[in-house]
């Protein structure tokens, strides 16, 4: 219980973002929690509470991430809205799998019970065929919507060649074991955050004075940190404007232009995935005071 609440406070925000990389980290955290199981009999019996108290933390750890990434999925792919449809769909193959499983299991239990060998070998080769499997699954999806790695990607290869590359080929360029458990460093190296607390992040003083009615960004190049303060009047096509100057800062290229070029490749722009922080600016409140 203590895992899955503590999991969810630290990483909940992540899981609509990066729910590849989620979904394939609960994959494999999931095989490992099973190997804990069934190698402590064998190797360790002395620690075997310990051992499982830890795999248990896992399996919780994985029932939040596993069954959050799902979801994030499941809305992926019900492009005519027919989300419930693709969940029932969803829960019946799984239904369907796990029977399988089941008849299988009992045709290889009575081998693998006799021999330690045997039950190390299968589970080995299993969990690296589940692993791969997952892999090439997760690594298939081609979601239209910008998280940060895509969107890094993207202004990577925009200022290499002045061409977006469209939602296809961002998917495939992915890292997927590429899990970021707080801020993202961008190709650069330096953190951007953005819409964060500015009393928090002390940029009181530098954001006085500011005029802009959707966005504003300070550097920090002490911390090699930039910031993005948005506006209650911005919204998702001004946060992408705004961290495209924070990432490039000037190209040549108007941040509304690349905006198009996005839309005009297949991006969905109005809803995208960029770990957005809730503050937003009274700018009017900043600029008289």
């Amino acid at each position: 219980m203590i895992g899955r609440i503590s999991f969810s406070a630290l990483i909940g925000s992540q899981l609509d973002a990066n729910c590849k990389q989620w979904r394939l980290f609960a994959d494999i955290l999931n095989d490992v929690a099973m190997g804990f199981e069934i190698v402590s009999p064998m190797l360790m019996p002395n620690y075997m509470f310990l051992i499982f108290c830890i795999a248990g933390i896992c399996k919780a750890i994985v029932g939040v991430a596993g069954g959050a990434t799902r979801t994030a999925l499941t809305y992926h792919q019900a492009q005519k809205g027919n989300f419930a449809d693709v969940a029932a769909k969803d829960g019946s193959q799984e239904t369907l799998v796990n029977l399988f499983a089941l008849v299988v299991n009992l045709l290889l239990l009575p081998i693998m019970v006799s021999s330690t060998t045997m039950t190390l070998t299968f589970f080995i080769l299993l969990s690296v065929f589940h692993v791969y499997a997952n892999y090439k699954a997760v690594s298939s999806l081609c979601i239209p919507r910008l998280n940060r790695h895509r969107l890094n990607y993207i202004i990577e290869q925009f200022s290499r060649n002045g061409q977006v590359p469209c939602v296809d080929l961002a998917n495939r360029n992915e890292l997927l074991f590429n899990l970021s458990c707080g801020r993202e460093r961008h190709m650069f190296g330096k953190d951007i955050i953005v819409a964060p607390s500015v009393s928090k992040y002390g940029y009181l003083k530098e954001l006085e004075g500011i005029q802009s009615e959707l966005f504003a960004l300070i550097e920090n190049k002490n911390k090699k940190q930039t910031a993005i303060f948005l506006s209650n009047k911005s919204n998702a096509k001004h946060t992408i404007q705004a961290y495209y100057l924070a990432t490039t800062k000037n190209i040549g290229v108007h941040p509304e232009d690349f905006v198009s070029k996005l839309e005009s490749v297949g991006w969905e722009i109005d809803d995208q995935l960029l770990l957005v922080g809730e503050y937003r600016l009274q700018v009017d409140k900043i600029s008289s005071s």
